[in-house]
């Protein structure tokens, strides 16, 4: 377990915005602009800016419940610049609706509100469900947060929650769809407490339709677990050719392929029918396709996702180890005071025992620093790290989603329906893959420039505010005097070596 003195200093103060990693994407943006196809900008500017603060308690009934503050600007409200982002809409979803619309933003910019952390996440999953194009930033469960957050102390996982949330909400302050399409952001971060809770009844129930309507195509899924409830895929990656050959066969078993030759049908209904086999053909190759591709990407990302949990794992080792030093660095520091206290009894020790201390406090400034340049900047890189993991499972979940509509194509019954669906099926993978082509693999690779960055940063700047803490102290300033170090005998040390 790691504990830091430094953590409680750092919580009132965590804004929604990383700048280095914002400035980072300004300055690559230009470049980058022109080969993006989406029909949204890039993620180049964010659209808001959140500040969350320190977790305050709240009354409930059986025990106090955990708010976070949340201060939102946003820069405005109007979303006349951006076109409705078309999102299919499929044949399982026809009877409800979806919530994709102009959100009606207050006049007013700026708001603060009190959210809980799983009021934000699921908010976070009613996204993802609207928006199957996209892949949606990343919010664990607490479940999965207590995890993610013992990694680095038990004691403090609200301070663990808080970062999290930051990065959350940057990420969302950047997508204008999940700032302007979808009519749940407003009210979720505009409303105060009171009228919020009787609102938040209307999103459950959105997000409740949501799933009903998706659950036959979920049960499809093979994630369980993982950062945001996800595990990994390694078990379908592996086998995937034998995956798509099932399921390409299962198609053409649909097409109805065997079997004796029915009466012909009138000319018209046997147009129709052709009409209906060619896209349903089409389908059947487009799945192909589509599942030699994602299966390709699932593959790809399992292997970044155990790369960079790779590289969490030692750089935990060496933050444990370096907390190891910080404590036995201020037990010598606590030593050498007991040991002036003792010298001082004595009025022979006097100036040796202020000289002791004076070097107690130079090796407690040390320690200080130590501690809390890894609680501000080593604690930081260890939980990005972890945050691109979760955005992996993000990204895994939303391929998994396309891969399980291909599945249960084949479950639906009827030419017209499982037409739509294929169509659907088709058009929601076809968008996903530019996103995940022109702006997630885009980003991602601003992020990981970023942290890369800021981990090679906190390294070089360890030392130099060690440095800099201990300059200060009066010790610092006794032992630049090369005198102050010279040996020099006294008169009974010469009389004794005659």
């Amino acid at each position: 377990m790691l504990l830091s003195t430094a953590d409680s200093t750092m919580g009132a103060s965590s804004a929604g915005s990383e700048k280095m990693f914002q400035e980072r994407q300004q300055e690559q943006s230009t470049v980058s602009q022109t080969q993006c196809t989406s029909p949204m900008p890039a993620d180049t500017t964010p659209l808001a800016r959140f500040v969350v603060e320190a977790a305050v308690l709240g009354t409930g009934l059986v025990r106090p419940i955990t708010f976070f503050p949340i201060m939102m600007t946003i820069r405005s409200t109007s979303s006349s610049k951006y076109t409705v982002p078309d999102v299919p809409r499929g044949p399982h979803e026809k009877h409800m609706d979806t919530g994709i619309q102009r959100g009606q933003w207050a006049v007013s910019s700026s708001a603060q509100v009190d959210r809980r952390y799983s009021e934000l996440v699921e908010f976070r999953t009613l996204l993802a469900y609207q928006f199957p194009t996209m892949i949606v930033p990343p919010l664990p469960p607490k479940s999965k947060l207590e995890n993610f957050g013992t990694f680095l102390t038990n004691g403090n996982i609200l301070l663990t929650q808080q970062r999290t949330l930051v990065r959350f909400l940057r990420e969302v302050a950047m997508s204008p769809e999940l700032m302007y399409f979808s009519m749940y952001t407003p009210n979720f971060f505009q409303l105060p407490r009171e009228s919020f809770e009787d609102w938040i009844g209307i999103m459950r129930a959105a997000l409740a339709e949501f799933r009903r309507c998706n659950s036959s195509i979920d049960a499809h899924s093979m994630r369980k677990g993982g950062l945001l409830g996800s595990e990994s895929v390694a078990a379908f990656t592996g086998g995937s050719t034998t995956v798509v050959r099932k399921l390409v066969g299962m198609l053409h078993s649909w097409m109805g392929s065997g079997g004796e030759s029915p009466k012909a049908p009138p000319k018209q209904q046997q147009s129709q029918r052709q009409s209906v086999s060619a896209v349903v053909g089409a389908g059947v190759l487009n799945a192909t396709e589509d599942l030699n591709y994602w299966t390709g990407q699932m593959r790809f990302l399992e292997e970044y996702r155990e790369a960079l949990l790779g590289a969490a794992r030692p750089y935990l080792t060496v933050m444990e180890q370096s907390l190891e030093i910080v404590v036995a660095t201020k037990e010598v520091a606590e030593a050498l005071e007991k040991y002036a206290d003792a010298l001082g009894t004595s009025s022979v020790n006097k100036e040796l025992a202020r000289v002791t201390l004076e070097a107690s406090r130079f090796i407690g400034e040390g320690a200080i620093a130590m501690d809390r340049h890894q609680a501000k900047k080593k604690n930081e890189v260890y939980e990005r790290l972890l945050f691109e993991v979760s955005y992996i499972d993000a990204a895994m979940d939303a391929i998994d989603h396309v891969i399980c509509l291909w599945r249960h194509r084949n479950e639906v019954a009827g030419e017209q329906v499982g037409t739509e669906f294929t169509i659907y099926t088709s058009e929601v993978s076809n968008k996903l893959r530019n996103f995940y082509k022109n702006r997630f693999l885009r980003n991602f690779k601003l992020r990981m420039q970023s942290m890369l960055h800021r981990m090679t940063d906190a390294e070089c700047r360890f030392a130099e505010e060690v440095e800099e803490s201990m300059k200060g102290t009066t010790f610092a300033r006794r032992i630049q005097n090369p005198k102050y170090s010279e040996y020099v005998p006294g008169p009974s040390s010469s009389s004794s070596t005659s």
